[in-house]
């Protein structure tokens, strides 16, 4: 599960975004089985609710400094942690387990949050997060939801992937019916999205061969300008030498 948070970054521009994606995915894995037991309800700031279950992907929201208090027996609870969580108790307390660099390799962080520390907004789901919060990651793949990123986010949307960044737009939103049905179908054919993109060659303008010109078969055509002339070879620059006169 901690591969699925490194491997991909879903992105949005906005908060009220990010929180559609994220109650998205969650009724995705839901219902593919990816959550078990029943969902907790808890209160947050503002009227609003959050419901959690075992394998709900969680963003810490709030710092909690607990390694200096505890002399070291805890972890820091940062902003910006990626977790899932694995359990939740009785008294309405979470536990959270993350990944994090080791002195040997990624190590696996368990500790507790509680309910007091949810209902202050300490804790969100994590499937999604805006652009601004990924700044600086990176993962195998992106899916951005592009609907009002301005030309800036959407390059620092766009440039968190290793592998492949692939771009949403909400048609129903961009477009209506009575606008599909003005333009008809589109100019162009739709491209398969997959296949490696080989851009096309411009048109070459052949010229007639003369008959002082051979055809060489090691020699690659050359295109004519719009004159039917061939193009001429760049002069190399020659700088004068210097005078040995007084």
């Amino acid at each position: 599960m901690h591969d699925e948070l490194a491997a991909v970054l879903v992105l949005a521009g906005s908060t009220a975004d990010v929180g559609r994606l994220n109650l998205a995915a969650r009724a995705i894995r839901r219902a593919s089985g990816e959550l078990s037991g029943p969902d907790r309800l808890y209160r947050l700031p503002g009227g609003r609710t959050l419901a959690l279950a075992v394998g709900d992907h969680v963003r810490i929201r709030t710092n909690d400094y607990r390694s200096h208090k505890s002399r070291g027996k805890n972890a820091d609870v940062l902003n910006g942690y990626p977790g899932t969580v694995v359990a939740i108790h009785g008294d309405r307390s979470v536990i959270v387990q993350w990944r994090r660099p080791g002195a040997n390799g990624p190590a696996l962080v368990v500790e507790k949050v509680s309910a007091a520390y949810i209902a202050v907004g300490g804790l969100s789901h994590g499937t999604a997060m805006t652009v601004a919060a990924a700044q600086g990651l990176t993962a195998d793949r992106t899916l951005v939801y592009g609907m009002g990123l301005d030309p800036h986010t959407l390059y620092a949307a766009m440039t968190r992937d290793r592998l492949s960044a692939h771009l949403y737009l909400p048609r129903t939103v961009l477009e209506s019916d009575a606008d599909r049905a003005a333009t008809a179908h589109p100019a162009t054919p739709p491209r398969n999205c997959t296949a490696p993109w080989t851009p096309t060659p411009p048109p070459c303008k052949a010229t007639a061969p003369t008959a002082s010109s051979a055809p060489n078969p090691n020699r690659s055509p050359r295109c004519a300008p719009a004159s039917g002339r061939p193009p001429s070879r760049p002069r190399s620059r020659r700088w004068p030498r210097p005078s040995s006169r007084p």
